[in-house]
């Protein structure tokens, strides 16, 4: 695998906040010390085995790179046969798992995220010799290389939200909300109708794919779908022109479920009836 990368002049990064955030999500996995972690990691330069293109491992080495450098980072395969790439928080972690040394690239660990997404890698294993460690998962790098922090994460594996048998959707606040303009357009184009009860702003991904701004409507009671087809349209066709050139908004009705009470717990509103 390999893809091209902005980089700059850094030193070797030594991430003790990243290093003291893992162990704290082992001890006591819960949504504060995942935010901690999570928040973290994205202000992270991690340290990525290459193929020989990079730096040799040397605690005092100044690491030069070129502003746009094709990186190829080493992978290393699962029980099943997966692809993951090793990524290290300091040198001294690094040479636990290569005692001989190995040259790496130091990279923005948003970057990581978006290069691994690119070539199809299933996680990330962060310090696989220690001393302290753990994996990002491919659910999770799909949010986090929007810079945005997941949700719904816990207990050290993913738990994303079903919604219909098959699929998958994770919820998470969008890293840049849209203008004022957008909320002022969406809240007078809800007003217009009766039915919407209240409305909030999520960012979602479904199935492993692409994120998208996504609007949850609650209803005062349930509609034909039909009739809910054409209230969506009519607000998308409200908002659209406050929103930059090809990005598009989604519209769902918030049940009963999970899915409808993670994106409320965002609280991140757009509209509620008086």
């Amino acid at each position: 695998m390999s893809g091209q990368i902005s980089t700059q002049e850094v030193a070797p990064p030594t991430n003790p906040e990243l290093v003291a955030a893992m162990p704290a999500v082992a001890h006591d996995d819960n949504p504060h010390t995942r935010r901690v972690l999570y928040e973290t990691l994205l202000k992270s330069w991690l340290l990525v085995p290459t193929a020989g293109s990079g730096q040799s491992t040397d605690p005092a080495q100044v690491q030069t790179t070129t502003e746009e450098q094709r990186v190829a980072p080493v992978t290393i395969h699962g029980p099943e046969g997966e692809p993951i790439v090793p990524a290290f928080t300091d040198p001294g972690a690094l040479l636990l798992w290569a005692p001989g040394g190995n040259d790496y690239e130091t990279l923005k660990a948003q970057s990581l995220f978006e290069l691994a997404l690119d070539n199809d890698v299933h996680s990330i294993l962060v310090n696989p010799a220690g001393p302290t460690g753990g994996q990002i998962t491919r659910a999770e790098m799909v949010v986090l290389a929007q810079g945005v922090i997941p949700e719904g994460f816990g207990q050290g594996v993913p738990t994303p939200w079903s919604y219909t048998e098959g699929s998958q959707v994770l919820i998470a606040a969008p890293a840049n909300l849209p203008s004022e303009g957008f909320f002022a357009l969406l809240r007078e184009a809800m007003e217009h109708f009766p039915a919407i009860t209240e409305g909030y702003l999520a960012l979602t991904i479904w199935g492993g794919g692409e994120p998208h701004l996504t609007v949850g409507v609650g209803l005062s009671s349930p509609a034909d779908e039909q009739i809910v087809k054409a209230m969506f349209s009519a607000l998308t066709r409200a908002v659209q022109p406050a929103l930059p050139e090809n990005r598009h908004v989604n519209f769902l009705v918030l049940g009963d479920d999970e899915i409808a009470e993670a994106i409320r717990n965002l609280q991140i509103v757009v509209f509620r009836r008086d």
